[in-house]
């Protein structure tokens, strides 16, 4: 058979070479191994196609001869069946991975004594493809071509070794890959399934969000957070929230935290308070371990429930700022715009990416009868079991939603620290969950 190989491209020299230096060169790769898993077939085989083309061009007349040749525009060679294996290997050593899966396909017949060599070569070019792609930042490519090497080798049953390397790139490489799958699922909608499932994997490897197990990632607790914050912004709602409730069963508290932000984001989104209510019911559940007021006095406010929604932001430590957010206004007029304004549209929307472009508003909210009505059932329950009896009970005002809201900008808004355009931060420490 031929191939698109010459003589020069055998010994990786250029037609400029000298005769000294074609010596030094075919000398040198004559003591290089190209994988220390090769037989000692496949190295003969190679050995014999590196004197043949050193034998052609260390020759004077035979050099001349066949650069005439190459200038007609021959460039392949004839390679004898029992070397096909060795101009494979020469291949791979070159870095021309894709002539090197072309040229054998597993399907193809192969003398008995060549088929571990071919099956290392296509590991070997598949692994060199996906290690390629990851020096690129394509981690996609770069996890499906180092998996093709990995079940080649497993199919084959064969180099336990290199199958134990391909693995450990493949655990280093999956946060990369993970978000490099997320953040494409525009282009290509496949790869959102192929995301979450080695999310699940990471995740039960190492417990849950805040486990100590090891993923063989290299992440610590702290970069892991921060890992799971980042693939937040590729991901819906709906997505986010059956991944957080998966989570919270565990118990984790951080990923409880984030089901709650789901659920409030699907609920004011969609025009659903149950969803809200829910939210707030876990935040509730939080309390003991984090100071959670301000979300759940939101929750209550998108719930109608203003005499608990006043009660609890007394007790959050954002109070006092929420209070002097506009001179002008009362606590209630600016509880409403903070959660319009900073919460909702700076914490809650920017983080699921079918929400990321909107922008919520209170007064579409509560207009709309389906919430109205939910509400006003609510209200006739007359259900107080968010309020201890210990809070602080101010004057109760009218249902909200029969309120004028005004969510116009306050004057004092760019002097307040809660303003900043700054995304939920959180981390575990001493067993609770620290939001700040």
């Amino acid at each position: 058979m031929r191939i698109s190989l010459d003589h020069y491209r055998i010994l990786g020299v250029t037609p400029q070479a000298s005769t000294p230096y074609l010596e030094q060169v075919y000398q040198s790769l004559l003591g290089w191994v190209p994988h220390r898993e090769f037989s000692e077939v496949a190295l003969a085989a190679r050995r014999r196609l590196l004197e043949r083309s050193f034998q052609v061009l260390s020759n004077p007349e035979l050099r001349t001869e066949y650069d005439h040749t190459l200038a007609e525009g021959e460039t392949t060679l004839k390679i004898e069946n029992a070397d096909r294996i060795g101009a494979l290997v020469i291949l791979y050593s070159l870095g021309e991975y894709k002539a090197v899966l072309e040229l054998s396909q597993p399907e193809a017949e192969e003398d008995d004594l060549t088929r571990s060599d071919r099956i290392l070569v296509r590991a070997l070019s598949h692994q060199g493809i996906g290690l390629a792609h990851w020096q690129e930042g394509n981690f996609a490519e770069a996890g499906d071509a180092l998996e093709l090497a990995q079940e080649e080798l497993m199919q084959a049953g064969l180099f336990l070794h290199l199958r134990g390397e391909l693995q450990a790139y493949l655990f280093k490489l999956r946060p990369d890959r993970v978000l490099h799958l997320f953040s494409t699922t525009d282009e290509h909608p496949g790869r959102l399934s192929q995301g979450l499932t080695l999310l699940k994997e990471m995740l039960n490897e190492r417990g849950g969000i805040e486990g100590n197990g090891n993923d063989y990632s290299g992440m610590n607790r702290e970069q892991f957070l921060h890992f799971i914050q980042q693939i937040r912004q590729y991901l819906t709602a709906s997505t986010q929230e059956q991944i957080f409730a998966e989570e919270a069963k565990r118990p984790s508290l951080v990923a409880s935290f984030l089901h709650a932000y789901c659920l409030v984001a699907i609920g004011f989104a969609e025009f659903r308070p149950d969803y809200i209510r829910r939210a707030k019911g876990i935040f509730i559940k939080l309390r003991p371990n984090q100071n959670v007021y301000l979300e759940s006095s939101l929750c209550s406010l998108l719930l109608g429930q203003i005499e608990e929604a006043l009660s609890e932001i007394i007790l959050s430590k954002e109070y006092d700022t929420i209070l002097h957010l506009a001179p002008d206004s009362d606590l209630l007029g600016n509880l409403c715009w903070y959660c319009e304004h900073c919460w909702l549209e700076k914490e809650v929307y920017p983080h699921f990416a079918d929400l990321s472009s909107k922008l919520p508003s209170l007064k579409a909210y509560f207009a709309e009868e389906q919430v109205e009505t939910y509400l006003e059932e609510l209200l006739t329950k007359n259900t107080s079991e968010w309020v201890p009896s210990s809070l602080p009970r101010p004057t109760i005002p009218p249902p909200i939603w029969k309120i004028p809201l005004d969510t116009t900008p306050r004057p004092n808004q760019r002097n307040s620290p809660l303003w900043k355009n700054h995304p939920p931060k959180f981390v575990v420490a001493r067993s609770s969950l620290n939001y700040c």
